[in-house]
């Protein structure tokens, strides 16, 4: 018999009542995300259960499984524009936190911090700021607000953060350049 513990439940659960001893057996983690390592188990001989088992000597912890879906690398935002990030999470969270970074999470950024997790696939739609990145040095990270230290998906890849230009004039109106003489050519900026 195979159990695990979980000291805010109400004792051993049951993970199969026997199988085949083979010294192994592969475990479907239930969602029962913990905070800190207080998970064991316990592997037990179903003829004497209370005098022939062992549990695990090392308390473990139980995370959410996050993933950044998009952007996942390779991406180009342009400041001031929309760009919408999509994720996943197996298991109950219910917050998130997103953030990015230009130098591998040594200083970070957040975008939104409590944002609401659903079952399924999550959204959010981001306004990229004017923090233009020089190369493709930039990473997105999910985070559990819960376990911001081990229960997260960094993108795949990094993208960059880029300014870009919106020539206003000639404007569509503008058919005609008459040689020698002078027109405007004008444009918005948009990033520093």
């Amino acid at each position: 018999k195979l159990e695990y513990y979980n000291p805010t439940s109400a004792g051993w659960a049951t993970i199969i009542d026997s199988t085949v001893n083979t010294n192994s057996y592969t475990w479907t983690v239930p969602d029962v995300i913990t905070t800190g390592n207080s998970i064991r188990v316990r592997v037990s001989d179903t003829r004497d259960q209370t005098v022939t088992y062992d549990d695990s000597d090392n308390p473990f912890k139980i995370r959410s499984n996050i993933q950044a879906l998009t952007p996942n690398g390779g991406d180009n935002f342009m400041v001031d524009t929309n760009t919408v990030f999509t994720w996943t999470v197996t298991g109950t969270v219910p917050t998130v936190r997103i953030e990015y970074s230009m130098d591998d999470f040594a200083t970070v950024k957040v975008i939104a911090d409590g944002l609401l997790n659903n079952t399924g696939t999550n959204t959010y739609t981001w306004m990229v700021p004017d923090d233009i990145s020089v190369g493709m040095i930039t990473k997105l990270r999910i985070v559990d607000t819960r376990d911001p230290a081990g229960a997260y998906d960094i993108s795949d890849a990094p993208f960059r953060i880029r300014g870009w230009f919106d020539i206003t004039t000639p404007a569509a109106d503008y058919k005609n350049y008459t040689v020698s003489r002078q027109h405007p050519i004008s444009w918005t900026t948009y990033g520093t």
